[in-house]
This record gives C-alpha cells, sequence and structure tokens, in this order.
C-alpha cells in the first residue's frame, strides 16, 4: 500500500460522463441548499465506476453504492456556490482562461438552451446517487466538439456547442474541528472519515470502458439521459442529440460533447 499523502486538504468531488445534477433550491450562504447526483444506470454501453482515495490511498467502502452521501460538520461555507455563474461564456468560441471553469459549461436540460420548462425525472433510473450540501461546484474538463440537437428527422440540427464532460466540488474543512464522512445508504464508511488537513477524493463516472475498442461511436450516447429524465415530456417533444466531428479527427474523441454531465435546473429527485 502507498503511504498516506495529502497533496490538496479538503474533499474533492469529481464526476464524469452520463450523471445528472438536481437541486434543492434556497440561500444558505451558498446559491442552492443541496445538490444530488445521479447516474443514469442503465444507458447502453456505459459503465459506472466508484473510486474513493483517503490522503491519496484508495479505500474500500464494503457494501455497493447506492444512496451516498457526504456528512459534513463544522466547516464555515453553508449550501452550495455555483462558481461563476455570472460569467459571459461562448459556447461556439470556448472557454478562456478566466471562465474555463464557470459551472455555466454545465448544460442545463431545463434552460432556455434546451427545454426551457421543468421536463421531469425517474429517480429509480438514476443510480447509485451522491448527495452534497456543502462546497463550491465548477467545470472541470470541457468537450472537444459540439453538441447538437433537433426534434424531427427533417429539422436542421441547432448547435449548442461546447459543453461539461467533467465537474468537480469542493468542500474546504477550514476549522479545526472540521470533518466529513461518505455514508453508503445511510452508513458512514469510517475510513473516508476526513479532517482538517487531511485529502479525500471520490470520483464518480458513468462513461465507456477503458478497454472498449477504438472506433465505436459516441456522437449519440446524450440521448441516453431520456432513459432518467423528460417524464414530463411528450413524445413529439424529446429531442434527439448528436455532436459534431473533430477535425482533424482524433482516435476516440475525447471528452466527447454527447458524454456530458448535464444538470437540471428545476426538477428534484
Amino acid at each position: 500500500m502507498s503511504n498516506p499523502i495529502v497533496t490538496a486538504p479538503g474533499v474533492h468531488i469529481t464526476v464524469e460522463g452520463l450523471i445528472a445534477l438536481f437541486y434543492r433550491k434556497g440561500f444558505t450562504g451558498g446559491d442552492i441548499l443541496a445538490c444530488e447526483m445521479g447516474a443514469v444506470r442503465d444507458a447502453p454501453g456505459h459503465v459506472f465506476s466508484l473510486r474513493v482515495r483517503k490522503n491519496n490511498v484508495d479505500v474500500p467502502i464494503g457494501a455497493p453504492p447506492t444512496e451516498l452521501q457526504l456528512d459534513v460538520q463544522n466547516i464555515t461555507q453553508t449550501g452550495i456556490r455555483r462558481r461563476q455563474m455570472d460569467a459571459v461564456i461562448d459556447r461556439l468560441r470556448g472557454s478562456t482562461p478566466i471562465n474555463k471553469q464557470s459551472f455555466k459549461w454545465v448544460l442545463d436540460f431545463e434552460g432556455n438552451e434546451l427545454y426551457g420548462q421543468a421536463i421531469g425525472a425517474n429517480r429509480a433510473k438514476l443510480h447509485p446517487t451522491l448527495r452534497i450540501e456543502h462546497g463550491e461546484l465548477f467545470a472541470e474538463t470541457l468537450s472537444q466538439n459540439h453538441l447538437v440537437y433537433r426534434r424531427l428527422p427533417t429539422d436542421p440540427w441547432t448547435h449548442i456547442g461546447i459543453v461539461a464532460t467533467q465537474v468537480r466540488a469542493f468542500i474546504d474543512l477550514d476549522q479545526p474541528t472540521s470533518e466529513a464522512v461518505l455514508k453508503n445508504g445511510g452508513v458512514p464508511v469510517e475510513a473516508t472519515r476526513t479532517r482538517r488537513g487531511e485529502q479525500l477524493d471520490i470520483i464518480m463516472r458513468m462513461v465507456h470502458p477503458d478497454d472498449e475498442p477504438l472506433g465505436i461511436p459516441h456522437n449519440q450516447d446524450a440521448n441516453h439521459y431520456h432513459l432518467a429524465i423528460g417524464q414530463g415530456l411528450g413524445p413529439a417533444d424529446i429531442v434527439t442529440f448528436d455532436s459534431t466531428p473533430v477535425i482533424p479527427l482524433p482516435v476516440p474523441i475525447s471528452p466527447e460533447a454527447s458524454c456530458l454531465v448535464g444538470q437540471m435546473g428545476t426538477t428534484e429527485i
């Protein structure tokens, strides 16, 4: 086993791929009270993985993950902030050094860029989930290509553009008595108990397997989101997603716009 090493104190959460973010609204120092992250469990060709590391050493969580929650005590911040929500972004031109971590890169399925209304979700199709009630959310990795959509096969494609494919959250354990522990099904995983000056990393991925053969297209993966969201839409209202090629073409395209992390700005689960 590796020797414990703290390289970045605090709690770092990374989500990647087909994972939807839901919120409980309110103001308690942050702009939302809580965020729940759910993997689209039945997405074909995708594999869920969870990796937990304390002080850069892997930690087993015991039972298979179900409803995960990060329990945080005695820190200064309350609620959750979303980084640079006042930033100006251009999805067609791409990011700048100033706005590249803005949370606005995370596409809101219910926002004006897409459906523009609450579309509903099926919690049973989102598994496992991870709930946090503290910290700051921000975009970590942006797509190389553009996400596009249309409603009818005869419609022209509408360009959304560049989207976030990886999102991170950071929780600063900034007080002498600060503490965080990951719970699985309500049961604390004691090996994850983290105090000020220590480091906890939680990495959730819903992506194609790393050993997948090259050349398999992923450009329509975003359509799998409709397995878990959009229950409030009629069949004629559901869009079809695709993504643009990258020229010159890397094999495979990564990060792929159709493997985005999405958010639901209105619906709660």
